[in-house]
């Protein structure tokens, strides 16, 4: 016999874990994005797409299906009128959980629940096009210095005993300044 599968119960009975649920999913949809915990956050975000895919199609029955889980008005309109609608060509997917680092006092991890806008997905396929013609042009400028050392044959011990005595020359413009003032303090005594 093959158990069902375990689902969050965020260490509370039934009807707390419902009673939070509900509060959570209002908060989402009047603000549209909430930071909470990451456990919570997965546990919210199923129940909540359920509820955006019943508030695709504007009906009665939707409606009422609906109010079960939500208990004001408001934000059942809401759900209705401008959620819904805005993912009426989506198939599924409406929320995305972002991790928000630690809180404070307890050191949970965080994550910021939102809806996901058409604008955000075009904007990061915008930079990750971006992105890859900035490496594009970055690798033909490493090349000809690979290609430089290569050329004269010389190996990677050389090139890194050239980086310190770089560093040694900036020391010895440094010490003739340290010791002219030297100097300069013998010179007052």
């Amino acid at each position: 016999m093959s158990l069902p599968a375990q689902r969050h119960k965020l260490s509370r009975k039934k009807d707390q874990r419902r009673a939070l649920l509900k509060s959570l999913s209002e908060s989402l949809i009047q603000h549209e994005s909430i930071t909470t915990t990451k456990p919570k956050a997965k546990a919210l975000r199923p129940y909540v797409e359920k509820l955006v895919t019943r508030a695709k199609e504007d009906n009665q029955h939707n409606r009422r299906l609906v109010m079960r889980k939500i208990s004001t008005k408001d934000t059942l309109n809401k759900l209705f009128t401008d959620i819904g609608p805005r993912f009426k060509n989506r198939a599924g997917g409406y929320l995305r959980i972002e991790s928000a680092g630690w809180r404070k006092g307890d050191n949970t991890q965080m994550a910021t629940i939102s809806f996901v806008t058409e604008e955000a997905v075009s904007k990061s396929s915008a930079k990750a096009s971006t992105s890859t013609k900035t490496e594009t042009k970055s690798k033909p400028e490493a090349k000809p210095a690979v290609a430089q050392t290569s050329k004269s044959d010389k190996s990677t011990k050389s090139v890194n005993k050239k980086a310190p005595a770089k560093k040694t020359e900036a020391k010895s413009k440094a010490a003739p300044k340290q010791s002219a003032a030297k100097t300069a303090k013998k010179e007052d005594k």
